[in-house]
């Protein structure tokens, strides 16, 4: 009789034990999206340490020289508007808005579109017809200033006088290389992160709470199974160490084997980014199963502490 009370209040620890590490799992994951996945400062670190916008200014330059190449403009036109500093500045802030509550989109104020090219054929020509409204259009942002202003200037240097052509023209190389800086200068992947970061805030509300109590509830049963406490905290160590050890493993594999590293994306600069913020990431969930672990330990010697204390008493 004494047997089968023992292999049924095994039975039921195994089962509580098993319960409390898919506990474990889940809250462990649910910290590693919080302190990593979904942390701004994860995504600043993973810019700054590959140089994005480093990078990002290269591409925006080379297509630029290409717009201005083609709308027969020199390709050095805009190099004192269109800078490194520039763009890291304007990139930085895209960033932290995006990452806000205050967060509002880069748009190119409808001006131009994806469906959208910009034609090479009609060049800027000094054979334009002469017209007495010197405006081009509305004043937009400061980039769309600097470079509509940068141009007329080059055109008023080189002797063309403006008219409706070209002033429709010069309007369509502005919208051309302001669409492009936006658009390179956006990570569309923060973006749609940071809506799924604010549903996963409103999930940990009742998520984590909820883990916390059933993990609580969980722990209570194992020691109360037990007669002598130390044996049920045996189990909740088994949990721990389990669950730990999973989320470990799992971490070091990919860091060892950097699967990560076979992300298809277009940009060179892009990918070294996503990787980067997936390292990082992966680190985050290292760290967590380290803990555990240590937490494991100090159970394990508590456990010793008061195996050995009862032992004393019953000497």
């Amino acid at each position: 009789m004494k047997r089968k009370h023992n292999n049924i209040k095994a039975g039921l620890s195994l089962v509580f034990a098993f319960l409390l590490t898919v506990l474990l799992v889940i809250l462990f994951i649910s910290f590693g999206l919080g302190i990593g996945v979904f942390n701004s400062r994860s995504i600043i670190k993973s810019i700054n340490k590959t140089n994005y916008y480093d990078k990002v200014y290269v591409d925006i330059s080379q297509r630029t020289e290409e717009l201005l190449l083609q709308a027969g403009l020199p390709s050095t036109l805009l190099s004192d508007i269109i800078t490194a500093g520039r763009v890291h500045a304007d990139g930085m802030n895209y960033i932290k808005e995006a990452t806000s509550k205050k967060h509002q989109a880069y748009t190119t104020d409808n001006r131009l579109s994806k469906n959208q090219a910009y034609t090479t054929d009609n060049r800027l020509s000094k054979n334009q017809p002469v017209i007495t409204d010197n405006t081009l259009s509305q004043p937009q942002n400061t980039l769309y200033n600097d470079i509509k202003a940068n141009i007329l200037e080059h055109i008023e240097q080189i002797g063309i006088r403006q008219s409706s052509d070209l002033s429709k023209e010069i309007t369509e190389v502005t919208d051309a290389i302001e669409y492009e800086y936006k658009s390179k200068i956006q990570m569309r992947f923060i973006e749609y992160l940071m809506s799924y970061k604010s549903e996963y805030g409103r999930l940990m509300i009742v998520m984590v709470p909820s883990l916390i109590l059933l993990i609580s509830v969980l722990c209570y049963m194992l020691i109360r199974v037990h007669r002598i406490i130390y044996r049920g905290i045996r189990y909740i160590v088994y949990a721990l160490l389990a669950s730990s050890l999973m989320t470990l493993a799992a971490s070091l594999y990919l860091l060892l084997t950097k699967s990560y590293n076979k992300l298809m994306l277009a940009q060179d600069y892009y990918y070294q980014f996503m990787s980067e913020y997936i390292r990082l990431n992966i680190i985050v969930f290292t760290y967590i199963g380290m803990m555990g672990l240590i937490v494991a330990m100090a159970l394990i010697t508590l456990i010793g502490l008061m195996r050995n204390k009862i032992m004393n008493i019953n000497n």
